[in-house]
């Protein structure tokens, strides 16, 4: 009887699942590619309000990718990245039929996108054996570009923007370790702002969730 398939079969999955299964070790650092869309808004649901009309926030679909670097502790890790986000919202102006503008019935729509250089600094743990983790702290952003177009017209006037941006972001993931130093990994991470990034508006915080995938070469290990 030849028992050699059987054999191989179950050390080929024995190691496939040890090598999938793998924690970073304390020690270890890591240097990463980050990429995948973020769903961004302004906080706040109705920007305005009067008899005549009334102008309500909508969320979009933009992308975020940049660089990641992680350090391994005993129990926690440290990471943070250099993301360059591109954060879009967009808004409507809805008029009444029984409004006195002229607009009556009318809807006009605007969408503004907002280019960040983001560093989130993040405290995370390792769930045991799972390949899952979580991982919070603070962000900031530096606005890098600003545009705003709708009806016909586009602006590009940053002073409607403030150059820079901070909040908190919390997310969980899933790592998985391809090779002895390759591991690939996907993240959902929701970011938000604490502070007024529009120089128009009270509600001009904005929230996004992102989805990060990425790749990850370990450096070095004890």
């Amino acid at each position: 009887m030849h028992h050699e398939p059987p054999i191989l079969l179950a050390l080929f999955v024995f190691t496939t699942s040890t090598i999938s299964l793998a924690q970073q070790q304390p020690g270890t650092l890591r240097i990463g590619l980050l990429a995948g869309p973020n769903y961004s808004y302004l906080r706040g649901g109705d920007f305005e309000r009067t008899d005549e009309f009334k102008t309500e926030g909508k969320a979009r679909f933009m992308a975020s990718l940049g660089l990641s670097l992680k350090y391994q502790f005993n129990k926690v890790f440290l990471t943070t990245n250099l993301l360059y986000e591109n954060k879009s919202s967009g808004a409507s102006t809805i008029f009444y039929n029984t409004g006195t503008s002229g607009n009556a019935g009318r809807e006009f729509s605007y969408k503004v996108n907002r280019q960040y250089l983001t560093i989130p600094v993040l405290v995370g743990v390792n769930i045991k054996n799972t390949g899952f983790f979580v991982n919070a702290g603070p962000y900031a952003g530096m606005l890098l570009k600003y545009k705003a177009f709708g009806e016909g017209q586009t602006t590009s006037v940053s002073t409607d923007e403030k150059s820079f941006d901070y909040g908190v972001s919390v997310g969980l993931g899933y790592s998985r370790a391809i090779s002895s130093r390759l591991n690939v990994s996907g993240e959902l991470r929701y970011s938000h702002s604490l502070y007024t990034t529009s120089t128009f508006s009270s509600v001009g915080k904005m929230g996004s969730t992102s989805l990060l995938f990425g790749v990850n070469y370990t450096l070095n290990g004890k």
